[in-house]
């Protein structure tokens, strides 16, 4: 999966934890007051 956000995550495993997180709610989380939104790589691919 991509993360597409307006953050500038301070590690990897913070990014991971924010994915997990997003993952449980249905691919989009509020991290930050920000959304965080997941798309598969099969949708992204095709987009491009």
């Amino acid at each position: 999966m991509r993360v597409f956000s307006p953050l500038e995550t301070s590690s990897e495993s913070e990014l991971s934890s924010v994915i997990d997180a997003a993952i449980e709610d249905s691919g989009v989380k509020y991290y930050k007051d920000l959304p965080v939104v997941l798309i598969d790589n099969k949708t992204a691919e095709c987009e491009e």
